[in-house]
């Protein structure tokens, strides 16, 4: 086992010495499309007009990024904590907030600490600039975000070369 944070940003920095499991990297595995034709006729100007009026109109999607917005709860076994993110909009992008953090008695301590800046995302994939602090010194690494599904967000970053990853799972009212 290595000693690394896991980097659990400004509140956790007085918890030193988690230990971090070394993921293997997966192979890049990347699959070509080739165009596909149609074997079917194009319609006719009549068939064609016939088709645009009967297509149903679908609602415009909403924004993508707003699926992210709300509490996120996360745990952290080898600290003995558990921490609450919210994530708002801000100005022209959105930005992830440490708002608590849980002891193993079940205390809570409540924060304010920008941790996350949602730099894109767009259907379930993202990027973003996660910020920590660990022994008094302040970090900001490359994120890869990652919705698993509408309750679920995955974290992927490096830290002292290590690949590490948060799991966050949402908190409904």
């Amino acid at each position: 086992m290595v000693t690394v944070i896991t980097a659990i940003p400004y509140a956790f920095a007085a918890y030193s010495g988690p230990e971090a499991k070394q993921q293997k990297p997966g192979k890049n595995t990347k699959s070509k499309q080739l165009p596909i034709k149609s074997s079917h006729p194009k319609p006719s100007s009549k068939e064609g007009a016939r088709t645009k009026s009967t297509k149903l109109k679908t609602k415009p999607k909403p924004d993508d990024q707003f699926t992210l917005l709300g509490k996120w709860h996360a745990s952290y076994p080898s600290m003995k904590m558990d921490a609450v993110y919210e994530i708002q909009k801000a100005h022209n992008h959105l930005q992830g907030y440490l708002v608590a953090y849980i002891d193993q008695q079940g205390n809570r301590y409540p924060e304010r600490l920008p941790v996350l800046t949602i730099q894109s995302f767009n259907n379930q994939q993202g990027k973003a600039l996660y910020q920590m602090k660990y022994e008094g010194k302040q970090y900001k690494v490359r994120c890869t975000l990652t919705l698993k599904n509408a309750q679920t967000l995955e974290l992927n970053y490096a830290y002292e070369g290590y690949p590490l990853k948060e799991t966050w799972k949402r908190i409904n009212k």
